[in-house]
């Protein structure tokens, strides 16, 4: 059977349930079916025109199968069974995900014929993870909700990436271009090092951690040198820019590894990063709980297994109903 004919078919949402069952299970069970996916894309890219596929056609690719596959799942489970399976069928998707997409999708780029530049786009929608390498060999890890752009002017004169979300970075060194990752109000420069940026839209904070090296921070009128086990945190309505030693830096990027760890967070706080891990809705029918403090490492960080800790730690009860977690105060 040609896999990837059967990919590119999938992708396209042509192939029949039988078809999808074969290349899920080939995706999920053959350890080359990575390798086989970017050795491909990797010659299509090489080999493809510069007209290009646009960025709405790539988007819906990417949609295309995230829906795809959780479809495929929910429909083979019984409905008593579905609050909990609900768990399974994301990390199903995930694992999928981050075997084929970071492959498939950022082998494709956007070009526009007005220009000479192309745009690389990778996405990692809510509920999932991505990890790529760059091509100077910078190892990047994207956290939920997050998208990063770069164009192929990379490491021409600079090294610069866009940064929408979160992600971790263990730059390759390269002393006569510098690396630099941009959110629009904070910009981070690094030459060889490891940190962790986290800049969402609907945050009020963008961070950037060290774990090793040296950075340079720059937002609008100000700039500050970060050293290992330091935090750069600006406040985007006070545009105000603060250094700080954090005790754990290494915490920062423990999401890379499959772990949730938190150092004194809000269950607020704590509430809108599951949210986006999960791409579940969370709730709170009380006011007082909001501000409850957490600190620890869980290395199980499945949504359940979350939920079950924080409980048995505080006064605090959950309930999933549909879609939905609500969390209350234990009466």
């Amino acid at each position: 059977m040609d896999y990837i004919e059967l990919l590119e078919k999938y992708m396209q949402g042509l192939t029949t349930p039988e078809e999808e069952k074969a290349l899920l299970d080939w995706i999920q069970h053959d350890g080359d079916a990575r390798s086989t996916i970017s050795a491909f894309y990797e010659k299509r890219w090489k080999e493809t025109p510069d007209t290009g596929v646009s960025a709405e056609l790539q988007y819906k690719m990417l949609m295309n199968i995230k829906q795809n596959i959780c479809q495929h799942e929910i429909e083979n489970q019984s409905a008593a069974g579905r609050k909990i399976v609900w768990m399974n069928v994301m990390k199903y998707a995930a694992a999928i995900l981050a075997t084929m997409v970071v492959s498939v999708f950022s082998a494709y780029y956007f070009y526009s014929s007005e220009s000479d530049v192309k745009n690389f786009v990778v996405y990692a929608d809510k509920g999932q993870r991505s990890n790529l390498v760059l091509p100077d060999g910078t190892k990047v890890w994207l956290n939920s909700d997050s998208k990063l752009e770069y164009d192929n002017t990379y490491g021409v004169k600079e090294r610069k990436i866009r940064l929408t979300g979160e992600a971790y970075f263990e730059v390759a060194k390269d002393k006569e271009h510098r690396f630099l990752v941009s959110t629009g109000l904070m910009d981070v420069e690094a030459l060889g090092t490891a940190f962790n940026v986290q800049s969402y839209p609907n945050e009020d904070e963008i961070t950037t951690t060290l774990l090793e090296g040296k950075v340079k921070i720059s937002t609008p009128g100000q700039e500050a040198i970060l050293l290992p086990n330091q935090q750069a945190c600006f406040g985007k309505s006070s545009n105000g820019l603060s250094v700080i030693e954090v005790e754990n830096a290494k915490y920062s990027n423990s999401w890379t590894k499959g772990e949730f760890a938190f150092n004194g967070a809000t269950l607020e706080e704590i509430a809108k990063e599951l949210s986006r891990m999960y791409n579940m809705e969370i709730k709170f029918d009380s006011d007082e709980i909001k501000e409850y403090n957490f600190s620890g490492v869980i290395k199980n960080n499945s949504l359940t297994n979350v939920l079950e800790i924080i409980s048995l730690t505080s006064p605090v009860v959950y309930e999933v109903v549909n879609d939905s977690i609500i969390l209350d105060k234990q009466k």
